[in-house]
């Protein structure tokens, strides 16, 4: 989320001094780039004269489609701010009513709604649409997971320590809003408020991206969007593809990752992002970067700069397949699952070229045992160059390619063993290990909900359950992840961390074979359980 650079937290919106100042280096900005692009492309013009060309009429052109792609997709990008509830103590942070009642006495002192108010946090958001809500429909706006972290959920009784206002064009007064889903691996959340009618952005069916393609960004600069819910417009072009957030980049919420551990990189620090020229404000995070068309292309974000930086770069998160899947996985309210091969990698090697050879690729160090690479073949000292006939370069392209799909997912990789000709495994993907499992949020469960008070996921499923990393043997099963309270699970003395290999006579490898094998035995049902290597026949009795 995007911190007001004043240190106030009610200050009025007066737009004078600095911030007049950034405000107005934007729109020079951008009238010089305007000027600098026509002059390029009329010197660029094959055999083109003074006579032949008429800049005014190229420029009016170019006019004319940034402000019809404009006009097209600003009312659906939103402004969101974000506000401490204050003086909040622990028991009213777990009882929602009481939160809710003390939120309209905040209200007295500090009313998010005043068109004079600029609020601490702030950012931007796109309307998708429509979805359904316990039995109700509400508007669906996707933004960054940084932008709403730490906001109330649908889930009743969340702990609550921030309340979201959405302002949306024509509306002097915010809608309160709610996340719906969010992923802080991707760093996209759903949220959702009351107001229906909203128009859903265009996304675009291309998912090409070129260096020089014009680019617009829309979004809530600076809290500009405050006083009456209209986006910013900010234009320019696609610097560079596929960019690769390193060691030295920010995660969402201002740390920097640790580059020795996988579970705390998200998909950009691999090289997804696309980089474009436009300024990124501060409070852009969340908004909209359109094609010349007014298609969605790409969500900004401007916490993927340098750490310590305001001013870097601007950058977006492609709105690609892999983008799509986590958005239709989020507006169903499931937790977004990635693949993952189960190796780890040679750090000292950074291209990890093939010895006394020109191809590129990751080279594994070694195969954890159990897990989708060690059931598919694969060696220590294998080099895999393509996943799928896509090429692997590197250890960061693996890692991205194989996040992009999700577990189950069947692949095929192209490997060199031993310096010899290549050869191909095909591997049945598992569960990346999700490390902040406290801030995924995903209210529905895409396996039917826990059975008979268990809750299960892939055996990779939550590093949690490995302190050391997956160093040791992970068994081929289900990990509990949850028992529910006074049920038959509890009953029978599971807990989370323990594993679950057969029902009845049947091996176990996923969450869909435990709940489709467990459905076909009503009555009582031996269950074998793992726990600290040690296997214990365990019969659960129904409801």
């Amino acid at each position: 989320m995007e911190q007001n650079p004043h240190n106030s937290p009610v200050r009025p919106y007066t737009p004078t001094g600095r911030l007049l100042s950034r405000r107005r280096r934007v729109v020079y900005s951008g009238s010089v780039i305007a000027i600098t692009l026509i002059a390029s492309f009329c010197f660029f013009l094959p055999h083109a004269t003074a006579q032949d060309v008429d800049t005014s009429v190229l420029l009016r052109a170019l006019e004319q489609s940034i402000v019809k792609a404009v006009e097209a997709s600003e009312q659906s990008v939103v402004s969101i701010a974000r506000e401490k509830v204050k003086n909040m103590t622990p028991v009213e942070q777990l009882r929602l009513e009481r939160i809710r009642a003390r939120r309209m006495r905040n209200q007295e002192t500090v009313d998010i709604n005043d068109p004079d108010y600029i609020p601490n946090d702030f950012g931007s958001g796109v309307v998708l649409g429509e979805i359904t809500v316990k039995g109700k429909r509400r508007t669906a706006i996707l933004t960054n997971y940084h932008v709403v972290k730490g906001a109330e959920t649908s889930t009743p009784d969340s702990p609550v320590v921030t309340v979201l206002s959405v302002r949306f064009q024509g509306k002097q007064r915010g809608q309160q809003a709610q996340i719906w889903a969010a992923d802080p691996r991707s760093d996209l959340a759903i949220i959702t408020i009351e107001a229906r009618g909203l128009q859903p952005i265009k996304i675009a069916k291309s998912h090409t991206f070129k260096k020089g393609q014009f680019v617009i960004a829309l979004g809530n600069p600076l809290a500009v969007a405050n006083d009456g819910g209209s986006a910013s417009v900010s234009w320019g072009i696609i610097s560079n593809i596929s960019r690769r957030a390193n060691s030295q980049v920010a995660n969402p919420d201002g740390t920097v990752p640790d580059p020795q551990g996988e579970g705390n990189e998200r998909l950009y620090h691999f090289g997804r992002l696309l980089q474009i020229d436009a300024k990124l404000n501060l409070g852009m995070s969340g908004g909209a970067l359109l094609n010349i068309d007014g298609e969605l292309i790409g969500i900004t974000t401007s916490l993927a700069a340098l750490a310590g930086y305001e001013k870097s770069a601007g950058y977006a998160i492609p709105v690609d397949d892999t983008t799509q899947r986590v958005i239709e996985t989020l507006l169903k309210g499931y937790e977004v699952e990635y693949g993952f091969l189960g190796v780890s990698f040679d750090t000292h090697e950074s291209r990890d070229f093939l010895i006394n050879s020109k191809l590129e690729g990751a080279r594994i160090s070694r195969v954890l045992e159990n897990l989708p690479a060690s059931d598919g073949g694969l060696r220590g000292d294998d080099f895999i160059t393509e996943i799928d006939g896509t090429q692997i370069r590197n250890r960061n392209d693996l890692m991205l390619e194989i996040g992009r799909r999700a577990p189950g997912t069947n692949v095929r990789l192209q490997i060199y063993r031993n310096n010899r000709n290549s050869e191909y495994k095909n591997v049945v993907l598992g569960k990346w290990p999700a490390k902040n499992v406290d801030e995924i949020i995903a209210p529905v469960d895409r396996y039917g909900g826990p059975w008979r008070g268990l809750v299960v996921d892939f055996p990779s499923g939550r590093s949690r359950y490995f302190p050391l990393g997956l160093t040791d043997e992970v068994p081929h099963g289900v990990l509990v992840t949850e028992v529910l309270p006074e049920s038959p699970a509890e009953r029978a003395q599971f807990k989370p961390g323990d594993f679950i290999t057969k029902i009845d006579d049947d091996d176990v490898q996923n969450p869909q074979e435990f709940h489709r094998l467990a459905a076909r035995h009503p009555a009582a049902v031996r269950l074998v359980r793992l726990r600290d290597k040690e296997s214990q026949q365990i019969v659960i009795e129904p409801h």
